[in-house]
């Protein structure tokens, strides 16, 4: 209003500045009035319209893990590192022709403690549609190693937005979790599996472990493992062309059977050649007594050359056995339905 008494009330203005004051005038009047239907627009203040990530084809990080928000979508989890900008939580689109496209997902990280580190593995929740379990690492500098739930909401503008509910810390001894299973156990409880990824494999060596414990969702806190409740994780050794860059774990995936598949992985840096081999690692019967029952000596169901494969869950519904994403470092990620192979 200050630089409108000084055009419209000053005295002796040519009429060039008439019209320059009545052209603000009009502006500034304009911008009052988009304001004000703004301001009375119900929920429009709430949504940061300026920060809605778009839909692109291109997925922007390497896929840590994912699971069904429904039919078409999936959420998924990237290992961006503490400082970094990149995305920690997308979705993936699954068009009617199959065509993945990808968006990054607002994420509220108040409840957690803080935005995360690594996130590696993604699980759903039993009987609680929308919430999710994502995993770190580990312990970064002392900090993170955590098991976050999520809750995830889609709006009317296709963006999703992801609260963080509550976070349980691993154990001290947690060694690089890159995979999660989520699975109820019965009253109120839940049966949780991670799989640490390990290294080197050779035919008197393993590599990975599986760890699993119990949890309330009613009790964060930290988890405890017992020694019962962990077992060394045998994979396939046949057909790595570099034994010492094998990884035992990239991913946990669970059926309806109760088999528990892992995903190993020969990654000899971020150039590749990546190779990965989906194996039957081990039985779940989450109301046994022992939870898990490792294979013991496991054989390769699917070999994938030239990709990482870093996530499995169920198959989009009639396409395929179940869908696998990669973290391919310098090659950037895919998405893909697997076919039941030939034996």
């Amino acid at each position: 209003m200050i630089a409108t008494s000084t055009f419209a009330f000053g005295c002796h203005r040519s009429k060039t500045e008439w019209t320059r004051a009545a052209s603000l005038v009009a502006a500034l009047a304009l911008a009052l009035a988009t304001n004000a239907i703004a301001s009375a627009e119900p929920g429009v203040a709430d949504k940061p319209w300026a920060d809605v990530p778009a839909e692109s084809r291109t997925i922007a990080s390497g896929i840590g893990g994912m699971a069904w928000l429904d039919a078409r979508r999936l959420l998924v989890v990237h290992d961006t590192k503490v400082g970094s900008d990149g995305p920690r939580i997308g979705v993936l689109r699954i068009s009617s022709s199959g065509e993945p496209r990808y968006r990054a997902a607002i994420v509220d990280w108040s409840k957690a403690g803080g935005e995360s580190n690594d996130l590696e593995a993604l699980a759903a929740i039993p009987d609680k549609p929308g919430e999710f379990f994502a995993v770190e690492s580990g312990y970064y500098q002392q900090q993170y190693g955590r098991l976050i739930r999520l809750r995830a909401k889609f709006e009317e503008n296709g963006v999703c937005r992801v609260a963080t509910v509550s976070a349980w810390q691993l154990p001290d001894d947690t060694d690089n979790v890159e995979g999660l299973v989520c699975v109820s156990r019965g009253a109120g409880k839940l049966l949780i599996v991670l799989g640490e990824r390990g290294g080197e494999v050779s035919e008197a060596s393993t590599s990975g472990r599986l760890r699993w414990t119990e949890l309330d969702l009613d009790r964060p806190g930290r988890l405890s493992i017992g020694e019962n409740a962990q077992a060394l994780l045998p994979i396939p050794t046949a057909g790595w062309a570099r034994p010492k860059s094998v990884r035992g774990c990239g991913d946990l995936y669970l059926d309806a059977k109760g088999r528990l598949w892992s995903a190993a992985a020969e990654d000899p840096g971020d150039a590749g050649p990546f190779r990965s081999v989906i194996f039957h690692a081990a039985t779940v019967d989450a109301k046994a007594g022992s939870a898990v029952r490792v294979e013991v000596k496991p054989a390769a169901k699917w070999t994938l050359d030239g990709a990482k494969v870093e996530a499995i869950t169920d198959p989009l519904a009639g396409v395929g056995e179940l869908c696998i994403a990669t973290d391919d470092e310098n090659y950037g990620a895919l998405w893909r339905p697997l076919a039941l192979p030939q034996e």
